[in-house]
């Protein structure tokens, strides 16, 4: 493993309240104001030497999950009944025999119940079947997600599913978490992130402790999208129950390692369309690409224009991340009732297919092709495509006109 070495800490302000940076000035004496200081860390923050990235991967996976409990339903609800009973006035108890523990409390208003495993957080609703809406949420734990990925996480959560004698009929993402971890000797500096990020309005929200920053969040605290930058290695000696990433970056203990990490909730994932795990799986490096790029950037003081300005050294490291997450597939953000252009949903799905490829073993584009449509026939046969298609036709501001007529075949 590595040796780490930590430089010293700059003093900081702004203790624990929100902050709203300077508009950056422009211009190369801007730049060299900004970047030559031989007081400011930051001055040394400038090439490839001063960081090394270690890691990248989704470290949070909230789903919300239809079930269906069949008939053993009743006696399932009664032990879930008695168990949240029994724990009452505990931080929880074994339930079944374990490895679940049961806690008193639920997730209002939808979910009743809590179990509880080393690898995830599951909510019960009451409701015996999810045909119409999730009965079932899921916490997915950070060390599962690094160690088995996402599509590894989601089927473990099934096979819990199924040992509890439920059968899922549907998963979709409701919060996720991107990340990736740097190994920065010097530290980050709260002037340099105050300083060059894009767009500069953009609301900052800082925890430190004594001289020392901690944590920067750049977005509001109730945004669908929001920007987490902090000093990982200070969290895993508070916390001290995640030794196991210290393997993952492959160095030592060490002070400064700093993780860039994006929380994504379910109101934004809804505009990138992604509704299903193998969605999000897919479209991981272009949502990368897209928050890195788009939604916020560091950027030099070299040009008056923020939008002209050149991406600083580290954070073109950052933007490069994209690559870890898998092949890159563009992703498009449309607003609710927007419209996205047929080149987006294309690429969408020409993306998702190769993971339904691979999920059947098909390698053939051609037959691959046909299977999907098959079951996306299948998934339509019993809904109303045409309703669906309508009230999308009406929030793009489109007449969707009569419904078609069905021909022989029984077909629209």
């Amino acid at each position: 493993m590595a040796y780490c070495v930590s430089g010293q800490r700059e003093d900081q302000d702004a203790v624990g309240r929100d902050v709203d940076g300077p508009s950056a000035g422009g211009g190369a004496a801007a730049a060299a104001v900004g970047m030559a200081s031989s007081v400011t860390r930051h001055a040394y923050f400038a090439g490839p030497e001063d960081w090394a990235s270690l890691a990248c991967g989704v470290d949070s996976l909230d789903v919300s999950v239809q079930v269906d409990w069949g008939s053993g339903w009743p006696m399932l609800f009664d032990s879930l009944e008695e168990g949240k009973t029994e724990a009452a006035g505990t931080k929880g108890i074994l339930w079944g025999g374990g490895p679940w523990v049961i806690r008193a409390s639920g997730r209002a208003p939808m979910y009743r119940f809590h179990l509880q495993r080393a690898e995830l957080n599951l909510f019960v609703g009451k409701s015996q079947t999810g045909e119409k809406q999730a009965n079932v949420y899921a916490s997915l734990s950070a060390d599962i997600l690094w160690h088995k990925g996402v599509e590894g996480a989601v089927g473990f959560l099934r096979s819990c599913i199924e040992e509890l004698g439920g059968q899922i009929l549907e998963v979709k993402p409701s919060r996720v978490d991107l990340c990736a971890d740097f190994l920065i000797p010097s530290g980050l500096a709260l002037e340099f992130l105050r300083q060059f990020r894009v767009p500069a309005h953009t609301k900052i929200r800082l925890e430190e402790q004594g001289e020392n920053l901690e944590t920067v969040y750049i977005g509001a605290r109730n945004s669908p999208i929001q920007l987490r930058i902090y000093d990982k290695s200070t969290e895993l000696v508070v916390k001290g129950n995640k030794d196991w990433f210290w393997p993952i970056w492959g160095i030592d203990p060490c002070a400064d390692v700093w993780r860039v990490e994006f929380q994504l909730r379910r109101a934004v994932l809804r505009e990138f369309r992604i509704e299903t795990v193998q969605g999000l799986t897919t479209g991981l490096g272009g949502l990368w690409e897209y928050l890195t790029e788009k939604w916020v950037s560091f950027r030099l003081l070299d040009d008056v224009n923020t939008t002209r300005r050149t991406a600083h050294p580290w954070w073109e490291a950052v933007q490069e991340q994209k690559t870890g997450f898998g092949e890159l597939v563009q992703v498009e953000r449309c607003k609710v009732g927007g419209d996205c252009s047929p080149h987006w949903y294309v690429s969408h799905i020409a993306g998702c297919l190769v993971g339904f490829a691979a999920c059947i073993g098909m390698g053939d584009i051609g037959k691959a092709s046909m299977e999907l449509w098959r079951a996306i026939k299948d998934h339509w046969d019993r809904r109303d495509f045409w309703e669906a298609f309508a009230v999308r036709s009406v929030q793009l501001g489109r007449a969707p006109g009569e419904r078609g007529a069905r021909d022989e075949s029984g077909e629209n």
